[in-house]
């Protein structure tokens, strides 16, 4: 993921839940990279809960 004006940053997925027999991440975090690619984890430039995972199945 890359966000404006060029800034790495680096994408995590944690909290994992079964919904409908499959594991969804539930959080989401962008967080910032230095140039030698350590992260800098605050604050998140984004962060994304999920809170309900939906799964029908199509046949």
């Amino acid at each position: 993921m890359e966000l404006a004006c060029n800034i790495g940053t680096t994408d995590y997925t944690d909290e994992h839940q079964v919904f409908g027999g499959i594991s969804f991440p539930t959080l989401r975090r962008a967080v910032g990279r230095e140039p030698d690619g350590t992260t800098v984890p605050d604050p998140a430039f984004v962060t994304i809960d999920i809170e309900h995972v939906s799964v029908e199945s199509v046949v």
